[in-house]
């Protein structure tokens, strides 16, 4: 999970959803949230505030990805209804 550390110039009331009223009440907001986490052992990290540029941000999550993208098998896709699953042998 990523907990995206709250950027003061980014969090506005847009009068859709309760919101704290101070920037302390903000930054208490997010702690709770992680401790939450914690307590619950859910595995997160924190992309902070100061990683504001969209390519920055990219590059943080590319860096935290353990994901491998492995080539498709060269088998014909079908209907999953027909199958049960994606591939025909």
């Amino acid at each position: 999970m990523v907990v995206c550390e709250p950027v003061q110039e980014w969090l506005y009331d847009d009068g859709t959803r309760l919101v704290p009223l101070s920037w302390e009440e903000w930054m208490e907001t997010h702690r709770t949230f992680c401790t939450l986490l914690e307590q619950h052992d859910v595995d997160y990290i924190v992309l902070p505030a100061s990683t504001q540029a969209s390519k920055d941000r990219v590059d943080f999550m590319l860096s935290h990805c353990r994901t491998e993208i492995l080539p498709l098998p060269a088998k014909e896709y079908v209907d999953k209804e027909e199958r049960g699953d994606y591939l025909v042998d």
